[in-house]
């Protein structure tokens, strides 16, 4: 009988033989370095050698690494089987390098079956490095006519300090400017320059470019683009200036294109309605109705920058005329047919904040049923819906402003009702500003529907632009 354990025992020692030849790698590189360690400029020396362990000739394919720019004396070898070639190296770093220790893998690969391959990595040491100097703009990228302050921040991103540093900025959005920046440490960042930048309303709409260069010395070591966007932007302003004389008022209003688009539109003046026989107005304008009053307007059509100034003027004795023959219809009114419900409307200024206060009461012997009370909220003013001991049954938006609405089914006689709400202004202003007065509907007793408005109140004092 034949004893199997000496020939196990062989094949569990030529096993590892075996797979070792099977697993052998077919191309394998080594280097000898010349020179290795080089300024950010200088040229890194190696000499590679490439043995071709397969039992076949081959042509080997060399890869030039992607790192920096290399170059070898020769990409393509033809090499005998189990045959050594050697080919020389030269490594020049990155222009962006950065000061520090780099290992650039170099690889060969058969040109015919590319999966036989081999590797070796060459250890380069950068000594020195470029300045590395990042500009960057702090202004939005969406620009309107307007005046933005433009910072202009350098950060030192290498690893050494860096002086002797200047720069200048330029764009088609304003003068070219140039500013000196001196040194900045290593990962540090200073303010260059700080400037204003006037966004004219003739500026063309679309992608603008700031461009900004970075010296040392006289050297250029850096430029940055910076791009924005000059959004289309209608925007007319108005500035009133009244002339007082002794017989009459006159109101001058400059109207001015700050947009960069024509603006084809109207500008709207409200008047009390008493005044529109008394009114002129240049160049002439349109009179049309309006919630406690009447409109004039004129039309316009500006190009961007373009002004045109329009006029309107009344006298105060036609005026008080008119007040004195006013006054004595509602005396012979109340006197001949007193009102039964009446509504008082006052403000209240607590600090920045605006409170309206009507008052509506029942004076005569009756119940008054289906009572209807309207205040309007004219612009710039808007409406804060805090309200006090009663909501409104309907808020609206009327021209150009909101309108507020109690309904009350009964109000007794001698009763006495009062509503409050918040405003707010959209604009701050210095002066006065007129508030219409509320607006009661009822039905008398032979059933005649009865209409008028609350005396008007005014704000004043400076009302400061509301959060």
């Amino acid at each position: 009988m034949v004893n199997k354990w000496p020939l196990l025992l062989v094949l569990l020692l030529t096993a590892p033989l075996f797979f070792a030849s099977a697993n052998a790698t077919d191309l394998i590189l080594s280097n000898k370095v010349i020179n290795h360690e080089v300024n950010y400029d200088g040229h890194a020396k190696y000499t590679v050698s490439v043995t071709n362990t397969q039992d076949i000739a081959d042509s080997i394919c060399l890869t030039t690494p992607t790192w920096g720019m290399a170059v070898l004396s020769d990409n393509i070898v033809a090499m005998p089987a189990h045959g050594t070639s050697s080919i020389s190296v030269t490594m020049t770093p990155p222009m962006d390098v950065y000061v520090g220790q780099y290992a650039i893998e170099l690889t060969a690969k058969s040109c015919s079956t590319p999966t036989i391959a081999g590797t070796t990595l060459l250890k380069i040491s950068v000594m020195t490095e470029l300045p590395h100097i990042e500009p960057s703009v702090d202004l939005p990228v969406g620009l309107r006519p307007h005046e933005y302050t433009m910072n202009l921040i350098a950060k030192n991103v290498g690893s050494e300090k860096v002086g002797n540093l200047r720069g200048t900025v330029s764009s088609d959005l304003f003068d070219t400017q140039s500013f000196d920046i001196g040194e900045i440490p290593a990962q540090e960042a200073k303010v260059a320059l700080q400037s204003k930048v006037n966004v004219r309303p003739t500026s063309e709409v679309g992608i603008h470019n700031i461009i900004i260069d970075i010296y040392q010395g006289e050297k250029l070591i850096k430029s940055a683009i910076k791009r924005v966007q000059i959004l289309g932007s209608e925007q007319v302003t108005a500035d009133v200036a009244v002339k007082r004389g002794v017989l009459g008022k006159s109101y001058l209003i400059k109207l001015t294109n700050t947009g960069n688009l024509a603006v084809d539109d109207s500008y709207f003046v409200k008047l009390p309605t008493w005044t529109k026989l008394f009114i002129s107005t240049s160049p002439k304008a349109t009179s049309s109705k309006a919630y406690g009053g009447y409109e004039i307007s004129w039309h316009y059509s500006l190009k961007p920058a373009e002004s045109l100034v329009v006029k309107y003027t009344f006298s105060y004795i036609p005026l008080l005329i008119i007040l004195i023959i006013l006054c004595a219809f509602g005396y012979v009114f109340y006197t001949q047919g007193a009102k039964e419900i009446t509504a008082r409307k006052s403000i209240i200024k607590e600090g920045k904040d605006l409170k309206v206060k009507i008052t509506i009461k029942n004076t005569g012997q009756r119940q008054i049923m289906h009572v209807t009370l309207a205040d309007l909220i004219p612009a710039p003013l808007k409406l804060v819906k805090s309200f006090g001991t009663a909501n409104p049954t309907i808020i609206k938006r009327e021209h150009g402003g909101a309108k507020v609405i109690w309904k009350f089914d009964v109000i007794y006689p001698n009763e006495e009702r009062i509503l409050v709400y918040s405003l707010k202004s959209t604009l701050g202003f210095v002066g006065e500003a007129v508030l219409p007065g509320a607006e009661v509907r009822y039905k008398t007793k032979s059933g005649k529907q009865v209409s008028y408005c609350s005396n008007i109140t005014t704000v004043k004092g400076k009302v400061s632009v509301a959060d």
